[in-house]
Formats: structure tokens, sequence, C-alpha cells
């Protein structure tokens, strides 16, 4: 998925945020073809500056999000991943 995030830094190691993604999957499988409805995940964003440089900081991540789709077809998906990676300022 992709979309728009934004980000407030409260203190100088922490970050507060939100990302709203949206996307569809395609796969194929043994000759047989899958895919997904358009879905649509909002998070919540939590990151912590665990590696400091003056150019910017390494970041671990945890999110919480929900993917809104086509109920009768998919069950509701709660994901939590945590990520680690890189922000410049």
């Amino acid at each position: 998925g992709i979309g728009p995030a934004m980000a407030f830094r409260a203190g100088r190691r922490w970050w507060f945020g939100a990302t709203l993604l949206g996307g569809r999957g395609e796969a194929n499988f043994g000759g047989v073809a899958y895919s997904t409805d358009w879905v649509f995940a909002p998070t919540i964003d939590v990151s912590f500056a665990a590696i400091e440089r003056t150019h910017g900081q390494w970041l671990v991540s945890a999110s919480l999000g929900y993917v809104f789709a086509d109920e009768q077809k998919f069950a509701p998906l709660v994901f939590a991943p945590l990520t680690f990676g890189y922000r410049s300022f």
C-alpha cells in the first residue's frame, strides 16, 4: 500500500504520527490469479530515536493499524508492525 503520513516530534527522541495506507494486492500462484479489492488501512505510529546523528535519526517504530475491506469476503484485520528506519532532517 501507499499513502500519506505525518509525524510530530514530541521530544528529543520521541515521534508520534499517523499513516493512511491504501492499495490492492495481486499474486499468481500455481497458475491461479489471486487479488484483493481496494483496501484502506489507517495506522497510529510511535517512534523512538535509537541512534542520533547531526543530520538525522535511526528510529525504532511500532504501529497499530486496521484494514478496512469488504467484510463479506475478508475477515477484519488488525496489524502491529515493528520497523527500523532512518529519518533525515
